[in-house]
């Protein structure tokens, strides 16, 4: 079996997550795991000020509407 397409699929995953994190955590402030071995990776928004998980659900259900962008939550 030929592992190399396999291989090249999860690099490229792992590398959009690096733009990702640098474009879009790094920015935002988010809170992050460890860092992915996959392609699946969890953060949120952190704050004092409001209940986080609340808070972070509704952020999702917002990101949903538009419709551009699908994230899953746990």
């Amino acid at each position: 079996m030929d592992l190399e397409p396999v291989i090249a699929c999860l690099e490229e995953k792992l590398f959009a997550y690096s733009i990702f994190q640098e474009q879009i955590i790094v920015r935002l402030a988010l809170k992050t795991g460890p860092v992915p071995d996959l392609s699946i990776s969890y953060f949120w928004y952190p704050s004092e000020k409001v209940d986080e998980d609340i808070f972070n659900r509704k952020l999702l259900k917002l990101i949903h509407k538009e419709g551009n962008i699908f994230f899953s939550s746990t």
